[in-house]
């Protein structure tokens, strides 16, 4: 499998996938003025924040603010595909959308941070997130950002 990565101005897109050879959780962390949302293509695993766990199945997507306690625990040996984003505080204002952060301010720690399969699929968001894939592949860095603030907006409306 390709890795892509492509890097803006206040945000950052990996697309990764790898072979888990243990079980094992990631150290919990937070990121200081970032937030991070997750998109799980393939793997076995939970995302805990603040607390709260949330069983991942393929087609899941979760979300942290930037001072919400998470990581991510693998519980069997497998293959580990995902879109991990880091956007940067300022990429609100920078891009003029401040109002797509409601969906991770406007909530309780460790609370909402869950999209199920289901859901990512009805709202669009898993065909967004396929042309992300797909402008990261082509190395589209405008394309990538536009497609990053139409799932900002899609994700608002979940």
């Amino acid at each position: 499998m390709k890795c892509y990565y492509v890097s803006g101005n206040g945000y950052d897109v990996g697309y990764v996938g790898d072979e888990v050879n243990e079980t094992f959780a990631y150290q919990l962390h937070s990121h200081d003025g970032i937030y991070e949302i997750l998109y799980m293509e393939e793997g076995d695993a939970s995302f805990w924040v603040e607390g709260t766990v949330y069983r991942m199945s393929p087609g899941d997507l979760v979300i942290a603010r930037s001072d919400e306690m998470h990581l991510m625990r693998h519980h069997s040996k497998n293959f580990y595909k995902r879109l991990v984003i880091n956007v940067n505080s300022d990429f609100f204002d920078i891009n003029n959308c401040p109002t797509y952060l409601k969906v991770f301010n406007e909530r309780e720690v460790g609370t909402s941070n869950y999209f199920p399969a289901q859901s990512v699929k009805d709202s669009g968001l898993s065909d967004i997130i396929e042309r992300m894939k797909n402008y990261m592949s082509l190395d589209e860095k405008p394309l990538v950002k536009s497609t990053l603030v139409e799932l900002l907006y899609h994700l608002n409306k979940l």
